[in-house]
């Protein structure tokens, strides 16, 4: 047992060795080359592709088919007009009149 007296590192020399092994890893390894907006705009792209997959051949509509546009167009106001049974504009009555 005596010849391991002084061979043994306590643990703020281990603490040490942990640390400059880190470090000389880190040193090791190569730069990247993506930066914080880099990797948010690259995510972002894949989410965008993702969605678009998943929620992009959505048919809108009734039964899938195209729904009706109402244009403010004359030809609109001129077929509701048609529609009426009575050709007047209708006369709004005044709630006094109804009691």
């Amino acid at each position: 047992m005596e010849h391991k007296v002084g061979s043994i590192a306590d643990s703020y020399a281990r603490m040490n060795d942990r640390e400059d092994c880190a470090l000389r890893l880190l040193a090791s390894m190569p730069k990247s080359k993506m930066t914080r907006q880099l990797l948010d705009q690259k995510r972002r792209a894949e989410m965008v592709a993702d969605n678009t997959s998943k929620f992009g051949n959505v048919t809108i509509g009734i039964h899938g088919g195209e729904l009706p546009k109402f244009a403010s167009t004359e030809n609109s106001k001129a077929w509701w007009r048609l529609q009426r049974a009575s050709k007047d504009d209708p006369q709004i009555q005044s709630r006094l009149l109804l009691k």
